[in-house]
């Protein structure tokens, strides 16, 4: 971890009491000037040469900050001979830590080495073991990436007994869980087995309590460094060494718990806070919504005013989650938010039923290590005495499942690969209830054909629920019931700025709920409405006519109160008001998403043509990638002005994450790639991901751009279904096939991914 060794607001705050009156140390003048350093503060420290070291290693800080490793090694390499020189050599071993971290992420192993072991040899001469083991597990660090096992497990031994020494059994469980990863390279699978064990016996009580502290920034950083021991180190040696016993413990780790962890924590914390009810915790979550809205509002502005607006909003951000946290942890066994990510396979297995006939699956895909491979598994669980511990089945490898893809709704090659090696544990099965991983986000596997019988669908054949993991069989939630519906469609794409200005000041005259939206608080004055251009970029949307949900307004009178939100009333901004309230929400309306490659290369291009390179090209998050349409989306397009403080018509999946949709049981996103998204560990991250987040229970979305009056047919199919008491997976099979029965299995190759019937997927809809 970084040291930054001044803090800044006191810095700041020194250089604006003595600027005025200090004089300069002449040889050090230059230097000074090199980095912009704050001149009038050298006379106020008794060691010019000293406090220069200090601002050498805050600039490196800086640069380090930004990636750029290589100035940080510059102005980090001169403040270690200046420490060195004046005989500070903790402070010099510090900064060679944090050299060998910047050679680290530019690959230069060897050199990163040197700085560990040099930063090593000092801390043994002043006898600090435990900074010594770092430096240790450093240099194992680097010695594993180059593939050197035999020399990344005899430093990660030796780090391991100084930790062991220091009495430091965080690190020991980090050494053991280490020393696993580098003997299972070398195929010494019963020792690299052994030591596993161990370090996540360690280790996972460890991570448990530290994200009980963590605010959602921490447990981000947190999880990227640890999360590889559940999602890769787990898998691979259960799956290489046939390991059964290991079974339930995985399905609960690498699945129940690190599936989707992040999105499951964020969205526990919520839900406790609102269900304690204590009124001064639900005004501070409220408020650290705004703020996130705040946040999410930087991408719209120029990059050169974003950052300081940025810092701001963090603080404030910190502030508020570090007191929900006290809060929740001061209420002792309700507050633990962890309890429900550490549900167990056999809560899983209990939840299933009274019929022994169905059964849950877990999809797992992870990279085989050593391979440029990424092996796909399902862990299976029903409910009958067979079952003592899950069952694991190899399913197929990545570029088998790359070479199938092609037409998987009308081909049943992919379905072989998939469906076809569980024949045997879906014998007697009726219910399936699965959570995909992976490319499996991407496909309607649920769709496919039968992988043996002739003409038969799987979503026919079974009923078949997609789920965001099997957690959902097993969390009781307190439901919401409004018995209101909220449909959009008819929306003006082309609205004029001051009719959408219009629209949104008489929605605030007539509440105060949305207050921050038209707040000014960045103080940016009028704005580019660019918050998703590079994207957006080429023809304008054409309207949609509102017909769809008139006639899906018909079908749920009267029992549901529906609102019809159509024409200029169709706002970004009230659509953020009035979702909080319904039970249903229907959207007809455009979305899109792009993925980072496309934004790379409209960057590429951008700077070969001397074009403007737009904020949001800046900014490497899927969840700004991706959105919908509301009125005066095509201003974005164009280019015009949209005053501070007012949406734009676009609705990005951040701004979503930070609604409150706790009481919307079904979202149906009618319109193109809402599905779509980046592809992590932790799930999709796009529109789904911005939903659920938000609270939303059951999605109907498209996996890709979808045709205008097919996708108006399944919709009218599905709710005339549902309206007459269909539960909604059978309405939205019905519908399917009512889709089937009219195109057919024939579909636009060029704009669509498979046939019309087979676009839209449905998301976490359990039968009540």
């Amino acid at each position: 971890m970084k040291t930054t060794f001044f803090n800044r607001t006191i810095l700041a705050m020194a250089i604006a009491i003595i600027s005025t009156f200090t004089t300069w140390a002449h040889d050090v003048q230059s230097e000074i000037n090199d980095y912009s350093a704050p001149q009038g503060l050298l006379g106020f420290f008794d060691n010019d040469e000293e406090l220069l070291a200090f601002w050498l290693s805050d600039i490196g800080d800086d640069h380090a900050d930004k990636g750029d490793f290589e100035n940080a090694i510059d102005a980090y390499t001169k403040a270690k001979n200046k420490f060195m020189t004046l005989g500070k050599e903790e402070y010099a071993a510090i900064i060679l830590s944090q050299i060998g971290d910047c050679q680290y992420n530019v690959r230069n192993f060897d050199k990163a080495i040197d700085a560990y072991t040099e930063a090593k040899n000092i801390y043994i001469t002043l006898h600090n073991v435990k900074l010594e083991a770092d430096m240790l597990s450093s240099i194992a660090d680097c010695y594993l990436i180059q593939g050197n096992f035999e020399k990344a497990m005899r430093y990660y031994k030796e780090a391991s007994e100084k930790y062991r020494a220091s009495n430091n059994e965080s690190r020991e469980a980090d050494m053991l869980l280490a020393d696993s990863y580098s003997l299972f390279f070398q195929r010494d699978f019963v020792n690299s087995l052994s030591n596993f064990k161990k370090g996540l016996a360690k280790k996972h009580p460890q991570v448990l309590n530290e994200l009980k502290k963590m605010t959602s920034a921490e447990r981000k950083s947190f999880w990227e460094n640890n999360s590889i021991y559940y999602n890769s180190l787990y898998p691979n040696i259960v799956f290489t060494t046939n390991d059964t016993t290991l079974l339930g413990d995985m399905y609960d780790k690498s699945l129940l718990f690190a599936k989707g962890m992040l999105i499951s924590a964020d969205t526990e914390i919520e839900r406790l806070i609102d269900e304690y009810g204590y009124s001064a915790a639900q005004k501070t979550l409220s408020e650290l919504k705004e703020v996130r809205a705040k946040q999410t509002k930087l991408y719209e502005i120029k990059l050169e005013e974003r950052e300081q607006a940025k810092e701001s909003f963090e603080r404030q951000e910190e502030k508020l989650e570090k007191y929900l946290l006290d809060f929740l942890n001061s209420i002792e066994e309700y507050g633990d938010f962890t309890k429900n990510l550490q549900l167990s396979w056999r809560n899983v297995k209990r939840n299933l039923g009274d019929s022994d006939r169905r059964i849950a699956i877990e999809f797992l895909s992870f990279p085989k290590l050593g391979t440029n491979d990424t092996v796909y598994i399902a862990l299976t669980i029903r409910d009958n005495d067979k079952y003592t511990e899950p069952k694991m089945t190899f399913l197929c490898e990545e570029k088998d499942l790359k070479a199938a893809k092609k037409k998987p709704y009308t081909s049943n090659a992919l379905s072989k690969l998939i469906w076809a090696p569980l024949a045997k544990e879906l014998e007697d099965v009726d219910t399936i209830y699965f959570s995909p991983s992976g490319l499996l986000h991407t496909i309607a596997i649920e769709s496919m054909p039968h992988w043996a019988e002739k003409d038969s669908l799987m979503c026919n054949k079974y009923k078949i629920y997609r789920l965001s993991s099997t957690r959902e069989l097993a969390i009781k939630r307190n439901t919401i019931g409004t018995n209101k519906a909220l449909l959009y469609g008819g929306m003006k794409y082309s609205c004029p700025p001051k009719d959408m200005v219009a629209e949104t000041n008489e929605l605030l005259t007539h509440n105060d709920l949305l207050e921050y939206v038209a707040s000014n608080d960045i103080g940016i004055g009028e704005r580019l409405a660019e918050p998703v251009a590079s994207m957006l970029l080429g023809e304008e949307w054409n309207d949609l006519p509102p017909t769809m949900v008139k006639s899906i307004k018909g079908m749920l009178d009267p029992k549901y109160d529906v609102a019809l939100i159509c024409d200029k009333k169709a706002t970004e901004t009230s659509f953020k008001l009035l979702s909080k309230k319904n039970e249903i929400v229907v959207l007809h309306t455009h979305g899109f998403y792009w993925d980072m490659s496309k934004a790379l290369e409209e960057t590429r291009t951008r700077r070969v043509n001397h074009e403007r390179i737009l904020p949001f090209m800046q900014i490497d998050d899927a969840m700004t990638r991706c959105g919908l349409a509301f009125n005066g989306a095509n201003n974005v397009k164009k280019g015009a002005t949209i005053p501070s403080g007012y949406d734009d018509g676009i609705l990005i999946a951040q701004e979503v994450a930070n609604l409150d949709l706790r009481g919307l049981d079904l979202l149906v996103l009618s319109a193109c790639q809402t599905g779509d998204g980046e592809i992590g560990s932790d799930g999709v991250f796009g529109l789904q991901r911005g939903f659920k987040k938000a609270g939303t229970q059951s999605i109907i979305m498209s996996l890709w751009e979808v045709d205008s009056k097919a996708t108006e047919m399944m919709m009218k199919e599905f709710f005339k279904a549902w309206a007459g008491d269909c539960s909604k997976r059978e309405a939205f099979v019905n519908a399917q096939n009512e889709v089937k029965k009219e195109y057919g299995n024939k579909y636009d190759e060029e704009k669509h991914k498979g046939p019309h019937w087979a676009a839209f997927i449905l998301l976490d809809a359990l039968e009540k």
